[in-house]
């Protein structure tokens, strides 16, 4: 066997590959969707054990998920280059039996198969339609590749320098295109204005204060601007729904199956509601927590208009993104769950789940579900895309988390911090130097509704020159939060924020 050969086939598959995926990956941006190969990077994400994953978001922040993307390139370019092995030319000597053409046909098969699975996977159309266009011109991007090993006559000026280009750079070059398309893509909807406008529905301004001395320097503002709240997710592309043709399903064990457009959900009588969300990725002593007005329909009005069946015992939640949740309907708060269409006054962003996302206050925020189309009635309770996964975080846990510590002379120091009790609420917030009795914090109250977080504020004695900084909240019911240190995975995190402050 000719090993040279059989490595010159191998390149040209690779390089094959990316080059391929290329104008499957324009066609998606140019339609503000997903990627060809999201699937596939979604199966990494899911794949990944928990503690690894979790390790590499903490480390790693935005770059993980273009770095799970190039993965995915990696593997599929592995792929490309056994495929580009097997499509020996007529010339060459041939690693595997067979007829050349048959040969050829098994490539053309595979890699058109390949983009089939990836379209059925697929969460739209047009990522489909952009995963069938990859598989179909893998083939001639490899007739293409084959020829970049080839001797030719010597050539100058223009098409010299081109040619030069072929290759490792022109690979490196698609790669490097490929692994950043989450930025890319985005810029598309916004240069070329494919994305829904975000308008204002009423001014707003967050409340001032109801205790004074708040807000401390250093500590989380009441109201997180939008531009600041927390975003976490599965997809490394979001999908892009637009107002004007989103529709919300709600069928299943009702006696009304009924369809709502944008428009129409709009007009119908509107809640408005401050309310926390918290990442269930969120460590004791994390930022992933935020809070907004949310302004929307609750989610029992439009049940009314569908008239559940005495069958119907849950509420499964869809989303454009194949992602679907699930909460007995005895869970749902009547006056607190909403369809979300606004943040603080504005329409929702795509990052936040534009143009309807689910509102449940008290639960981690994957139960939240963003880019909503359909709410299914059913008399079991199956199991959601993060319990498929081995989660089993259920309602918010307590906690209280210092923001700021401020040492004011030899013997004070000022710390401040917010607390979020979830459905418990918070009735008080203690704090403590080392292993000192409990001190009781001032709270900026009453918190601006039952669901959403309180700032607190403490200057206690401090005697020396370095110690630690413990924070725990009581709830409405006299409980103390847990103090058990708990891992964010399986059930999300529990236990005391201490810091260390030196003098």
């Amino acid at each position: 066997m000719n090993w040279q050969a059989l490595k010159r086939r191998y390149i040209a598959g690779t390089w094959a590959l990316p080059l391929a995926l290329f104008p499957a990956f324009v066609l998606s941006a140019l339609s503000g969707q997903p990627s060809a190969i999201e699937p596939l990077v979604e199966l990494f994400f899911i794949y990944t054990p928990l503690p690894l994953a979790n390790l590499l978001l903490t480390v790693l922040g935005p770059v993980a998920r273009p770095l799970a993307m190039l993965g995915a390139i990696a593997l599929l370019m592995l792929v490309g280059g056994l495929l580009g092995i097997v499509a020996s030319s007529p010339f060459e000597q041939k690693p595997f039996p067979g007829p050349t053409p048959l040969r050829w046909l098994f490539v053309t098969g595979a890699t058109l198969g390949g983009g089939v699975a990836l379209a059925k996977a697929a969460s739209t159309p047009i990522s489909a339609l952009a995963a069938i266009l990859a598989g179909l011109l893998f083939v001639p991007a490899l007739l293409w590749t084959r020829t970049w090993g080839r001797s030719e006559p010597r050539l100058a000026g223009r098409r010299r320098i081109l040619r030069s280009l072929r290759g490792t750079p022109l690979a490196l070059c698609v790669i490097a295109a490929l692994s950043t398309y989450e930025l890319w893509s985005t810029l598309a909807v916004q240069v070329f204005s494919l994305g829904n406008q975000v308008r204002r529905l009423f001014p707003f301004m967050s409340p001032a204060p109801r205790e004074a001395n708040f807000p401390v320097p250093g500590m989380e503002p009441e109201v997180t601007p939008v531009a600041q709240f927390y975003v976490n997710g599965k997809n490394v592309t979001d999908p892009l729904l637009l107002a004007e043709n989103w529709e919300l399903r709600i069928r299943g064990l009702v006696r009304n199956p009924t369809t709502l457009t944008y428009a129409q959900l709009l007009r119908l009588p509107r809640t408005d509601l401050y309310a926390t969300m918290r990442c269930v990725d969120n460590p004791v002593d994390g930022h992933l927590m935020s809070t907004a007005l949310w302004s929307g329909v609750r989610i029992s009005e439009l049940l009314a208009l569908a008239q559940p069946l005495p069958s119907a015992t849950t509420l499964v939640f869809h989303a454009a993104d194949q992602f679907d949740e699930s909460l007995a309907l005895s869970a749902l708060v009547p006056d607190a769950a909403l369809l979300a269409y606004a943040m603080n006054g504005e329409t929702l962003t795509q990052t936040h789940g534009a143009p309807v996302r689910g509102l449940l206050p008290g639960w981690y925020g994957f139960r939240n579900v963003k880019w909503l189309q359909e709410l299914e009635l059913t008399a079991q309770i199956p199991q959601g895309y993060w319990e498929r996964t081995g989660w089993t975080a259920q309602k918010i846990h307590p906690v209280a988390r210092i923001d700021s510590a401020q040492v004011l002379d030899a013997t004070h120091v000022l710390v401040a911090g917010v607390a979020f009790g979830g459905l418990a609420g918070v009735s008080a917030v203690q704090v403590r130097v080392d292993a000192d009795p409990w001190e009781t914090a001032v709270l900026n109250a009453p918190p601006l509704s039952p669901f959403t977080w309180v700032q607190w504020r403490a200057i206690l004695i401090m005697a020396a020159h370095t110690f630690h900084l413990t924070a725990r909240m009581i709830d409405a019911t006299g409980d103390a939060q847990d103090e058990q240190a708990q891992p964010v995975y399986p059930g999300g995190s529990s236990g005391l924020h201490t810091i260390e402050v030196r003098r």
